[in-house]
């Protein structure tokens, strides 16, 4: 056979003398910014966008119908010497109201609104030291420790003025604010609404040690003036001065931070207030040790905003992961600094399995006995199917006021299909109050799907409907196309409609004595009608943060940030976007999100970025794991989805 074999092979021609060489597409023959060459990137000078949307709207409910014009500028140059520079910008030159009372118009007069915020990162200063500033629309900016708990948290304000922050690489700090207390109103074009009142804080932090040791101490003080506002049926207290202070201990794999805040307020009803909190975390193998004691005075606030007061107490929890299993077991008791002084406790555990790459299944439960008794129990399994990804959950409780619930909830989430994006959720509750009965079907749905290469079609729906006992009927709808017919210019048409009750939290949450209380609102039945025409327009050579050159192509990144309520890390057709929340590529290039929680970063430079998300804009207890940090590598003229979960703090 050997003999034969060779004879074989000696019969075949000689190969060729000239090696193979691959045959490649030259990365240069991409273009970045469009597929056709009748439009050629610029790429001249720093990179820089611009988007400006002209937007007409007709909005009418029962007893209002409004008119509005407004623009929107949303522009961001990235310089080498002053960091990056973005300007986000709103007028509403136009706006008539007309009233309807009694079935009879009256008109209501004309209004401007309008707000304008200025936004610059990481300007680079001697030493390794970097500047932050904001003018206009924004929260402001605290010390990272006093952002880093686990329990306990400051609130925040929304403030009409400017914050500033100087940064060093080992981690010391200050941080200044002023400006007018206030609040967003208003759509599609928002004002600032001044609720009365001023406010000013400043902070400091020093570090020092090293990463075997390290110890850092933090200092701010904050002060809001001015008469006290009605929120959601709470009172704002907004005279009065805080002063927080906080000292963190950071070893290999400990680490403990002591917090203290005491608040002096104003006028006939002056009083001095505090608490502290003291949190101790150590890190295992698989589990991590937690544990604090806390005291909080009744009506106790930071300069104004009402934090979690009259409770004091301690904490234990327990957290356990494997690549399979993740549990945590948290056990509290707490007492009131006011009152009888009845002990109580609060124990709640859940639990993770994954029993295979595509199916898991958990569970949990809490029990409450302080201000009132209530439990709930939930369980739940999640797996890759034909469609994509579903998830069916049981919730049973009772809350603290007596009201029994009981749920049933089916997720499920579309893969990526032909340009189709679809998230859908059903929900069916049983609620028993002081013996009244109310049974509803809950449906959300949302999604966007691609017509063609330029014609983009989204939906949003969230609706309960009353099938037996005490009405209460609710609908969110809006539906939106996009058709981009040149490379820089898009035409957009959306309509809405909504009304009903909607409440913020769930039943954990009504639970947990350290939650903010649930917010209810009653939207008035209303119908919209949105107009868009946007223009679009990025130029320069891409450096550091969007990287690379326009040689090796660029993509685009969006998505939303969203509240992970059941915790699986998908944006379900539920759960509700997180508004006016900031996201960083590359920790320099911000945008912010929409009222859905939307965000968008157009012309990035193909390569592996980092996304993250600054949490001061995020209401409480909401928070993100690791700052929301999250690498996607970006293709050359590809659209790439990335969702950033955020999650509760326990």
């Amino acid at each position: 056979f050997a003999s034969t074999y060779s004879a074989i092979a000696q019969s075949q021609p000689a190969p060729a003398s000239t090696p193979y060489v691959d045959r490649l597409i030259a990365v240069s023959s991409l273009d970045a910014a469009n597929d056709s060459d009748t439009f050629p990137a610029d790429t001249n000078g720093w990179p820089r966008s611009m988007r400006i949307a002209m937007q007409w709207a007709q909005t009418r409910n029962d007893a209002l119908a409004t008119k509005n014009a407004s623009v929107t500028l949303r522009a961001a140059i990235d310089t080498i010497n002053f960091g990056t520079i973005s300007l986000d910008g709103q007028i509403s030159p136009y706006s008539r109201s007309t009233g309807f009372d009694s079935g009879s118009p009256s008109n209501l007069g004309e209004s401007a609104l309008g707000n304008l915020t200025l936004t610059q990162l990481r300007m680079p200063l001697a030493r390794g030291w970097s500047m932050n500033n904001t003018l206009g629309i924004l929260t402001p900016t605290q010390t990272s420790i006093a952002q880093r708990q686990d329990r306990v948290g400051l609130p925040s304000r929304s403030v009409q003025g400017g914050t500033t922050e100087f940064k060093s690489p080992d981690g010391t700090a200050a941080v200044a604010s002023v400006g007018r207390l206030g609040q967003l109103e208003g759509y599609p074009a928002a004002g600032f609404r001044a609720t009365g009142g001023t406010y000013a804080h400043v902070g400091g932090q020093a570090s020092h040690g090293t990463p075997q040791g390290m110890h850092t101490l933090a200092v701010n003080v904050a002060n809001a003036s001015g008469s006290a506002q009605q929120t959601n049926g709470t009172t704002n207290m907004t005279n009065g001065t805080s002063l927080f202070a906080a000292h963190r201990l950071e070893e290999k794999n400990f680490s403990v931070q002591s917090n203290i805040v005491g608040t002096k307020s104003d006028g006939a009803s002056a009083k001095t207030l505090a608490g502290y909190w003291i949190d101790a975390t150590l890190d295992q193998q698989r589990g991590t040790h937690s544990g604090g004691i806390f005291s909080l005075a009744k009506e106790l606030n930071f300069a104004g905003a009402p934090m979690n007061n009259d409770v004091r107490g301690a904490y234990y929890r327990y957290g356990y992961r494997t690549l399979r299993l993740v549990t945590d077991v948290n056990a509290e008791v707490l007492q009131p600094v006011s009152g009888d002084g009845v002990t109580g406790t609060y124990l709640s555990a859940n639990a993770r399995y994954q029993i295979s790459r595509s199916f898991s299944t958990g569970g949990g439960a809490a029990v409450r006995k302080f201000n009132g008794n209530g439990w709930q129990t939930f369980a739940y399994m999640q797996g890759d199917n034909a469609l994509g990804t579903g998830r069916a959950q049981v919730d049973i409780g009772e809350t603290t006021n007596g009201e029994r619930s009981q749920s049933l909830a089916l997720d499920q989430t579309l893969n990526d299909f032909i340009g189709l994006r679809l998230s859908m959720s059903l929900t069916l509750q049983r609620v028993y109050a002081a013996a009244v009965q109310r049974q509803t079907l809950g449906v959300s749905l949302a999604g966007s799907y691609d017509l063609t290469d330029n014609i983009t079609i989204d939906t949003n729906l969230q609706s309960r409907t009353s099938l037996s006992g005490i009405r209460d009927d609710a609908l969110y709808s809006t539906a939106n196309i996009a058709w981009r017919f040149n490379r820089n210019w898009s035409l957009a048409a959306s309509a809405n409609i909504g009304r009903g009750r909607y409440e913020s939290g769930s039943l954990f949450d009504a639970l947990d004595p350290l939650a903010p209380p649930k917010i209810t609102s009653t939207r008035p039945a209303q119908r919209a009608f949105f107009l868009t025409l946007r223009y679009e327009n990025q130029a320069g050579r891409m450096s550091f943060p969007l990287g690379g050159n326009s040689a090796g192509g660029a993509g685009n990144i969006q998505g939303v940030v969203f509240l992970d309520a059941n915790a699986n890390g998908i944006a379900d057709a539920k759960e509700l976007g997180a508004a006016n929340v900031v996201v960083l590529l590359d920790g320099r290039f911000s945008t912010r999100t929409d009222t859905q929680g939307r965000y968008a970063f157009p012309f990035v430079a193909a390569g592996i970025h980092t996304l993250s998300v600054v949490t001061d804009n995020l209401p409480l207890p909401w928070t993100m794991r690791n700052d929301g940090n999250v690498q996607v590598e970006v293709s050359a003229r590809q659209l790439h989805y990335v969702d950033l979960a955020a999650v509760k703090l326990k």
